[in-house]
């Protein structure tokens, strides 16, 4: 499980100056120093799920066989893109899929 250095509140607030368009999603990301494809990855969890999907866990989440498998075969057959089945399916990142 990752551990993030900042807290939820922190998140919402670097996505929402992202949404003001103040400045690029590149320029937000140096600022904060974060990696561009972190910061779009809260903005999309967001965007879909709310700010509760960008706490801190604390413990693992278990994902289902069925789920993981769900996830693997829509990237396999090329219904859906990598990232976007993590999003489709509440994966925590693209390497669980990959495995």
């Amino acid at each position: 499980m990752a551990k993030s250095r900042l807290l939820m509140d922190q998140k919402l607030h670097i996505i929402r100056i992202c949404d003001d368009r103040i400045d690029s999603i590149k320029m937000i990301a140096s600022l904060f120093e974060l990696l561009v494809t972190t910061l779009n990855k809260w903005r999309a969890k967001y965007r879909k799920c709310g700010s509760l999907t960008l706490r801190n866990r604390t413990e693992w989440d278990t994902l289902s066989r069925k789920l993981k498998m769900e996830g693997v075969r829509a990237v396999l057959t090329q219904e859906e893109a990598l990232t976007s089945a993590t999003l489709r399916f509440n994966i925590s990142n693209t390497s669980v899929l990959v495995k």
